[in-house]
Order: C-alpha cells, then structure tokens, then sequence
C-alpha cells in the first residue's frame, strides 16, 4: 500500500464521516500517526473503536519493544477470525522496533488484511534509523505535532463546525489566548458552550466566557486595560469577581504576564513605525483588536513594562511555592504591578 499523508484535523473529520455514515469502504487499511500531540492519536482511536463497534468487528491493541515476534505477529493480522469479519488492530510504539523486525511489518504494509484496520502509533521516530522510517512510506500517514498558534482557529472552528455551530473571531480568540495549543481542553469548553447554546447557532466570546468561567461580566482578558488605566478600585473589584467564580490566581498573573511581554514586544515595534499588519503579525495580535492593544501599549514606558513583566515572574514564583494564600500573593502582586515604579 503506496504513502499518502493526511493533515490531523482532516484525518478526524474523515473518521467521524465515516462513523456517520457505516461506510466500511472509505476506510483505509492502514493509518499511521507519529507525533507528540496524544490529543489526535486518542481521538483518532476513538473514532476508529466507534466506527469497529458499528460494524460489529473487534479490537486488538498491542505495545511493541525489542522482544516483539514480529513474524509471528504478523501472520496474526493475516488470520481470518470466524466471528469477527473486521478487526481494529491499535499497535504502539513501533519507533521501539529495530531494524531486524521492521521488515516483515513493512512487507504486510505493502499488501494489508482486508479484514483488518491497522493503526500504528510513535511518539518519536528516530531519524537516524532509516528502515525504520520506512514504515512511513505506506499507509494514511499522519504527523500528530502540536498545533502552531496560526493553526489553532482552523482546529477551533472545526470543533465548532462538528457541533453544528460557527464561532466569532472574538472567541477563537478568547480560546487561543486562554488554553494556548490545549486541544482537549479547547474540545471541552466549545463543547460545553454548544449544549448551552442549544438550537443558536453562533458561538460568541460572552458564551464562551460564560461557560468557561462562570462569569460573563468579567473576564481575565479585561484586567489589562483597566491596568494600563491605573484604575486601582475597578481591577481590584474585577480581580476579586474572578476570583470568586474559580479562576486560578496561577492562571490570572499568567494572563497579565502574557499580555505584559505582548506590549514589550509592541513597544519596539511601534517604534518602527510599521503598519498595523507587521504589528499583528509580530505581536501575535489580531488585527480587529490592534486599536485598544495600541492604547495600553502608549500607557506606558518601555522601563515601565520591564519591571512589570519581572514583578509577574515573581509573582509566579511566590504563587507557585505556596508559602502564603495565593489570592494574597495575587492581590500583593497586583499592588506591584499598579506602582509602575
């Protein structure tokens, strides 16, 4: 079976099409991933289990070392089991092989079971080990790495598309800043906003928040522009308001730690003088947000910012060592970070 490679969110989309439908046909008889992002491999197995429990078939899973009887394994595949007419075949780490067991598997590889699905799964491939990559040379093959931050509204909006919904800029947005490349967790809360959104079909920021935080009021992206506004009694009381529904104080000194560095790195841009598209492209900033992130940035000076961002680290740091309550070590924190000086 010749190579073809599949980009991850395409691979999940073809596999819930295929659940959706019962088309054994569609079906490749072998699918590879190999990469760090275990959200794809758990999620491809599971469409895959979902789609062998719909065709009344069975499942095998299987964890390769060095001692693995190949040869033997392989006539296994090739086995016709008198109950089970498909079977889900999961096999893990092939990058344990050595060299003298990959090729009875790359000979089954050139001429699959049609009574088998065969999913090989690495965390890491030595690249070194060339027989071993030639594994990947047949097959659906699928490189499972983290999600750059460009690619992560494609995946968000594909979770919202699965679901029936759209999703605002503003929310993927929200989601991106929030959970960064977490993608289970990114499932989870569109998830969560969907079945509170019920029959509506837009997926806005506010929903998002609220589903998230339990608070649509007061988010943690607010905190900084009434910082930057030095407005000590409203970003005390919007600080305490997250607090009480549940947010982390570890989360929140992370977000203005965040936001901080962005408006260190917007400094020096806009010193430049570019135009608002190198702006966003450098600061990793969304152009329909460009005109309030300027706001902040011309609220402060450059030395300003430094000794903020190492405030916030220190902040980490207490918050992280649990020598006193952390929404003190928050609330302190913040004390510092209104000073400036």
């Amino acid at each position: 079976m010749a190579r073809k490679t599949i980009k991850p969110l395409d691979l999940l989309k073809d596999l819930k099409a295929v659940s959706a439908d019962g088309t054994r046909q569609k079906l490749a008889p072998v699918y590879i991933i190999h990469g760090e992002e275990v959200f794809i491999r758990e999620r491809a197995i599971l469409r895959l289990k979902q789609i062998i429990n719909n065709l009344k078939g069975s499942m095998e899973r299987v964890t390769f070392d060095s001692r693995t009887d190949i040869t033997d394994w392989v006539n296994s595949l090739n086995d016709v089991p008198m109950f089970n007419p498909i079977r889900l075949v999961v096999a893990g780490e092939f990058s344990e092989l050595k060299s003298d067991q990959v090729a009875p598997l790359v000979e089954y590889l050139k001429n699959p079971s049609p009574d088998v699905i065969l999913l090989l799964l690495s965390y890491k491939i030595d690249k070194r080990k060339t027989k071993l990559l030639s594994i990947l040379d047949h097959g659906l093959v699928c490189e499972a790495k983290h999600p750059k931050t460009d690619d992560l509204a494609m995946w968000i909006k594909g979770f919202a598309g699965e679901r029936g919904k759209t999703i605002e800029p503003q929310a993927v947005e929200f989601l991106k800043a929030r959970y960064e490349s977490d993608l289970a967790r990114i499932e989870k809360e569109i998830e969560k906003t969907s079945l509170y959104l019920g029959d509506r079909t837009v997926i806005k920021k506010e929903n998002i928040e609220f589903t998230s935080t339990g608070v649509s009021s007061c988010s943690i992206f607010d905190l900084s522009p009434v910082l930057a506004s030095k407005n000590k009694k409203m970003l005390l009381e919007r600080v305490q308001k997250l607090l009480n529904a549940g947010e982390s104080p570890i989360l929140i000194n992370s977000t203005l730690m965040s936001r901080i560095k962005k408006l260190l790195m917007g400094h020096d841009v806009l010193s430049s003088r570019v135009s608002d598209s190198e702006l966003a492209k450098e600061t990793g900033m969304p152009i329909f947000v460009l005109a309030g992130f300027k706001s902040e940035i011309k609220s402060y000076k450059k030395n300003e910012l430094v000794k903020m961002y190492r405030r916030c680290m220190n902040t980490d740091s207490e918050l992280k060592s649990a020598r006193r309550p952390s929404e003190d070590v928050l609330i302190s924190g913040i004390m510092n970070l209104l000073e400036r000086r």
